[in-house]
């Protein structure tokens, strides 16, 4: 899960072009960034959860209204405990494997 600050551009394939416009522009496009058998199973896995009722409108406040973000979608992880609920674990399909190696510890 962790990886030294040195070799993180390298591991990622980021160049220092893409560095700088992550940087200057909030956003850079890595190409080969997963290979894309991951990348359609990853999509086919997001599919099934939306399709199954697991992801929902994220809203933002704007002074008093909350206000629909077009096509982004967010889905709570966790259980009242703070642990990922054990049904949520088991329906994550590929995204499982994604969190538990790159995500938040």
């Amino acid at each position: 899960k962790t990886m030294t600050t040195p070799n993180l551009s390298t591991e990622l394939g980021l160049t220092p072009d893409a560095i700088a416009q992550l940087r200057n522009n909030s956003f850079t496009v890595v190409d080969d960034f997963l290979p894309l058998d991951l990348a359609n199973q990853l999509l086919s896995d997001a599919d099934n959860l939306n399709s199954n009722g697991h992801f929902k409108q994220h809203y933002f406040q704007f002074g008093v209204s909350a206000l629909a973000k077009p096509f982004v979608y967010e889905m709570d992880l966790s259980a009242l405990d703070g642990r990922m609920g054990e049904a949520m674990n088991n329906n994550l399909g590929s995204w499982k494997d994604m969190i538990d190696n790159i995500g938040p510890e």
